[in-house]
């Protein structure tokens, strides 16, 4: 056995090679490459924010046909849509309240390494520290509507019904000039802005994620059709994840996690960089690799010889010997 392609070659008595079984069936030989790769594969799986239980916006969208106007209207070439968005909250309260409700996503980004394009790989172990991050966050989301609401939703809707009403009035005026809203328009979109408010305030803030298994299979290679692309992409994350974190010291800002921990989590490739004891010696280290990535990231390299470099640079090869083979 090849210590380091983990390929098996049979030998006779006479220490002759000998032909495989799958070669006799004319099978292709297994790339100890794409084994590699496999088997990092499976110590994650793809991790999505799952859009169907995101709660909607906590502004409200009313249609202008409400207001007595077509919601569009084309003109040739042209086309023009009208729509209307209430809210019961102020500006600043909307914006604060709508960051948390969209923080998924964003946290998501942080426990995880991109793999496609809008496409994300955690690993297994990060996948703790992520939902403890979202637990945090999503009541840091719930505790800001209590503040702003109070105990009574109903009651808060009524208190600001002068707030939606007002700007009803203004832009029904911009169509009918001298004319008033009616009550029962301003009664609707009330309606609409307490079943949101509630909806909110007795679900969860931020949506549920979706974790789905994923397989390196190279058989499934097309002339259209190749994993190298997503290989690529997820170890070009792997590598730079520690490299980043050694360089920045503002990487998990924000974030209630142990550094050791997460590093821990998110090292699926048992990285060279992190076995180095003093970190004042690993953080040149660290720069020099981030810069030997992006170079690498930049290059017409197949994606394929691509993962072959950033294999390398994790298990220990130095800056200088991955930048010499890479070809711009």
């Amino acid at each position: 056995m090849d210590p380091d392609s983990g390929q098996v070659t049979l030998i006779d008595a006479a220490g002759t090679p000998k032909p495989s079984p799958g070669e006799d069936l004319g099978l292709p030989r297994l790339d100890p490459l794409a084994g590699q790769v496999a088997r990092i594969f499976r110590l994650g799986t793809l991790a999505s924010v799952d859009k169907t239980s995101r709660i909607p916006p906590l502004d409200v969208p009313v249609k202008a046909e409400l207001f007595g106007i077509s919601s569009s209207r084309r003109a040739g070439a042209g086309t023009r849509r009208v729509e209307y968005r209430f809210s019961l909250l102020d500006d600043q309260e909307l914006r604060g309240l709508e960051a948390k409700r969209r923080a998924a996503g964003a946290l998501l980004s942080r426990f995880s390494f991109p793999i496609g394009d809008g496409v994300r790989w955690m690993p297994h172990g990060a996948r703790p520290l992520f939902e403890a991050e979202l637990d945090s966050l999503n009541k840091a989301g719930k505790d800001a509507l209590t503040r702003v609401l109070g105990g009574d939703v109903s009651a808060f809707v009524k208190q600001r019904r002068d707030r939606v009403a007002t700007a009803a009035q203004a832009l029904y005026e911009e169509h009918h000039p001298g004319q008033r809203v009616a009550a029962s328009t301003i009664d609707e979109i009330l309606v609409n802005c307490e079943k949101r408010l509630k909806n909110a305030r007795e679900g969860q803030l931020l949506p549920r994620i979706t974790y789905t298994p994923l397989q390196f299979v190279v058989a499934q290679a097309s002339e259209w059709a190749s994993p190298w692309g997503q290989a690529a992409s997820l170890l070009q994350g792997i590598a730079e994840f520690p490299r980043k974190m050694l360089t920045d010291r503002l990487l998990l800002r924000g974030l209630d996690v142990d550094e050791s921990e997460l590093l821990e989590a998110m090292d699926v490739c048992a990285d060279a960089v992190l076995k180095i004891s003093n970190r004042r010696d690993s953080r040149p280290r660290a720069h020099k690799d981030l810069h030997v990535l992006a170079r690498l990231a930049d290059s017409r390299m197949g994606a394929r010889a691509r993962c072959q470099l950033v294999l390398r640079l994790i298990g220990g090869a130095e800056a200088e010997e991955i930048s010499a083979q890479i070809t711009d």
